[in-house]
């Protein structure tokens, strides 16, 4: 497979045959998925390189960048200790008057990357997340999240980690939970998996235990219990929903791909729902097989890539 088609298919680029000749591509060999694994933490390093430095992501940078990489062998593989091993040593280097870093994820990508506190985070499709290059000078540990995260935050009782959103924020000492908080829609999420939360907005307040969830509901927090596991799976590649309406799930669908949907049929069914999708497998492929549990067609505008259904 020419590297150039995977780093356009990364970089969101590719057409829509383009990305049907990849997945063949994927599905042909368990070697072609491990090479494009490989290819993937090297395009995750440069990204997040390029975000750190305050690089212009226009495309003839981005080709300048990756040969550069190609051509600096050692300095790319210190980048991608960063990103991908995230080694600790590099990121408590003397940076603390540098401004923080950012990342954003690509539509229908993830990535994972440890802090220099040794927190390890998965981000989804379409998250941005602002990090401090080095905690050590600061009381809390305090990251920022637009979208959709998973942390295994490491203890330290002296410095709380801290994750602040556009609707709230979620405080821990040491624990592994769920944030879905994505600032394009109303949805703000926290869900534990293990060890104890508090979450807190401007008018409310609630300490979560594992298995607990919080909910933006009706302008409330609300507990609930985790019912479903399997909607926790996007670190794994899937996108999976249960119970949901056709018109819920097309709402994902904007998030993860990045594309918008205009309804031309008024009167089509709205059914919930169940499922599960690969996210790398593309918007395309997730309606023609959503065509066989509800009736309607579609066209894509590729020049503005709003999506009619019919």
């Amino acid at each position: 497979m020419d590297k150039d088609l995977l780093y356009r298919f990364f970089n969101q680029e590719t057409t829509f045959e383009e990305e049907k000749l990849i997945r063949q591509w994927l599905e042909a060999s368990e070697e072609n998925r491990e090479t494009l694994f490989k290819e993937r933490k090297l395009f995750d390093a440069l990204l997040l390189h390029a975000e750190t430095s305050s690089l212009t992501q226009s495309r003839r940078h981005y080709k300048v960048l990756f040969r550069r990489a190609i051509i600096a062998v050692s300095s790319v593989a210190a980048v991608v200790l960063l990103a991908v091993t995230g080694t600790v040593r590099y990121m408590e280097q003397a940076m603390q008057k540098l401004p923080d870093n950012v990342i954003t994820v690509p539509q229908g990508q993830r990535v994972s990357l440890r802090l220099a506190d040794g927190t390890q985070v998965w981000l989804n499709a379409k998250t941005r997340m602002s990090y401090p290059q080095s905690f050590q000078s600061a009381n809390k540990r305090m990251v920022s999240i637009d979208g959709e995260a998973y942390f295994e935050v490491s203890k330290d009782k002296k410095h709380p980690f801290v994750v602040q959103t556009k609707r709230g924020a979620i405080e821990v000492l040491g624990t592994k939970f769920y944030v879905s908080a994505y600032s394009r829609t109303d949805k703000f999420e926290t869900s534990l998996i293990e060890g104890r939360v508090k979450v807190y907005t401007p008018s409310a307040e609630l300490i979560l235990r594992p298995n607990d969830k919080a909910v933006w509901k009706d302008g409330h927090l609300v507990r609930s219990k985790i019912d479903d596991t399997d909607l926790y799976r996007w670190r794994d590649g899937l996108y999976c929903f249960k119970n949901e309406t056709f018109r819920e799930v097309l709402k994902q669908f904007e998030v993860y791909y990045d594309v918008k949907f205009v309804y031309q049929n008024k009167q089509l069914s709205n059914p919930k729902i169940n499922g599960k999708f690969r996210l790398v497998d593309g918007v395309d492929y997730a309606l023609n097989i959503l065509q066989k549990e509800v009736e309607f067609t579609y066209h894509r505008d590729e020049e503005t890539n709003v999506i009619y259904i019919k």
